[in-house]
């Protein structure tokens, strides 16, 4: 007995201790625990692909619009200017195959027209003040095509993406007319009271910028839904020939001042707050340059005294924008 313990333990004792072997990378990386970043993380990659297969579909269904905005809000910038390329290409060298609609707004007449490719837009003819029959032409933009060109050139301006592509196209021995993407949206008026505060804010500051009486309510503005999250609306702005009436005296403005709701809090890199950025760093000539071939002396200084004091009201109320 005494032999057969001296044997068991001069084997326990000799036999190599066993030693658990180290994780190798891939393993080791497997079993860490996920931080909050990291689902942070797996949620915007499967956000930023629903949003990429979203703005396909809807390239694929002659929606460009749609998809342009898709595409600026993940900053693909490569595929934006593409679809803007295609998009003015087609608005600028094709003729639609057919009208699918003749729409009236007051006097203003506008067609939606249909191209090959698809693609849809809304024509728009180039009335002045006079041809619509109005008294008193000075108090009126001096024409309803190249306000709705100038309209999109401050939506682009501001980074809004809110108004649809809009350009001027001229035939030869024939007058001028917009064409705007056409956008398949709903009235805004049924959903005015769900639309956010903030979004408010932002059609009254805009409309103010261009002195646009013509927005009430939801007039005159659509909605669709996000296709990855119904309760997420989309807005689009339309219609602004009643846009960018100059003003007639310093003191007279034809637009109030926005209203800013008591308790409202500008939050940092928010709509509103990109809005501000983007309007401070806004320069006189920028704004001259942008606006030579669309509006006239007096519509630009309209617009440089009403950002003037549009920053003047946010920067009392917030104080300088939060975004970098």
């Amino acid at each position: 007995m005494k032999k057969l313990t001296i044997i068991l333990l001069t084997l326990l004792y000799s036999y190599p201790c066993y030693t658990a072997p180290e994780p190798c990378d891939s393993c080791s990386s497997s079993v860490q625990a996920q931080t909050p970043q990291d689902h942070i993380t797996v949620i915007k990659a499967i956000n930023h692909e629903q949003l990429i297969k979203q703005a396909t579909a809807y390239e694929e269904n002659g929606e460009l619009q749609k998809a342009l905005w898709v595409y600026k809000e993940l900053k693909m910038d490569k595929e934006a200017a593409r679809l803007e390329k295609q998009a003015i290409t087609t608005l600028t060298k094709e003729t639609p195959k057919q009208v699918i609609a003749n729409e009236a707004s007051g006097k203003i007449q506008s067609k939606i027209v249909l191209y090959k490719s698809s693609i849809k837009a809304i024509k728009k003819p180039n009335q002045s003040p006079r041809d619509l029959g109005l008294v008193n032409p000075k108090f009126h933009a001096p024409s309803t095509a190249l306000s709705e060109v100038a309209a999109y050139q401050m939506d682009q301006l501001l980074q809004l993406n809110r108004i649809p592509l809009t350009i001027l196209k001229e035939k030869r021995f024939s007058s001028k007319s917009s064409l705007q993407l056409f956008v398949q949206a709903h009235d805004a008026k049924a959903v005015w009271d769900k639309v956010p505060a903030e979004e408010k804010i932002l059609i009254a500051a805009f409309d103010y910028l261009i002195q646009n009486s013509d927005r009430s309510k939801g007039h005159n503005l659509l909605y669709y839904k996000d296709e990855n999250d119904d309760e997420k609306l989309k807005f689009v702005y339309i219609d602004h020939d009643a846009g960018f009436k100059p003003q007639i005296q310093s003191d007279i403005q034809f637009v109030k001042l926005p209203q800013i709701p008591q308790g409202f809090s500008l939050l940092e890199n928010s709509l509103l707050d990109r809005f501000y950025k983007n309007l401070s760093s806004l320069t006189e000539k920028e704004i001259q340059t942008t606006f030579k071939s669309t509006l006239n002396k007096e519509q630009i200084q309209s617009i440089l005294s009403c950002r003037q004091n549009l920053l003047k009201q946010f920067h009392n109320r917030f104080g300088p924008p939060k975004c970098q």
